[in-house]
């Protein structure tokens, strides 16, 4: 995933709690949208607008039983990110953060 796609997926709250919900599971089995949108905290029509974005940066993989989390070694970041998020920083210190992040 490029620096880019990372700091486009940052700048939406929904998709960090879903992407950070995920890296937090506490396995890494497949789910179906609905399951994911229950772990997240937001609506299946939510996750369903976001899955084509996150399976093309790598953050979600689709398999045959569902969706898992796509890279395992983002996982640890992006719960630090979610935490973040629910904070308040501005898109400008996410966007930072992805910056550090990919150097």
């Amino acid at each position: 995933m490029t620096e880019s796609g990372l700091a486009a997926v940052l700048t939406s709250r929904a998709v960090v709690q879903i992407v950070g919900s995920l890296a937090r599971a506490d396995d890494d089995r497949a789910r179906s949208l609905r399951e994911i949108a229950e772990l997240s905290g937001v609506s299946t029509r939510t996750v369903r607008n976001h899955v084509d974005h996150l399976e093309s940066v790598g953050l979600l993989a689709e398999t045959d039983r569902g969706y898992r989390f796509g890279d395992t070694e983002l996982a640890d970041a992006f719960v630090g990110i979610e935490t973040a998020c629910w904070e308040r920083v501005s898109a400008e210190q996410l966007e930072d953060s992805a910056r550090q992040f990919w150097q």
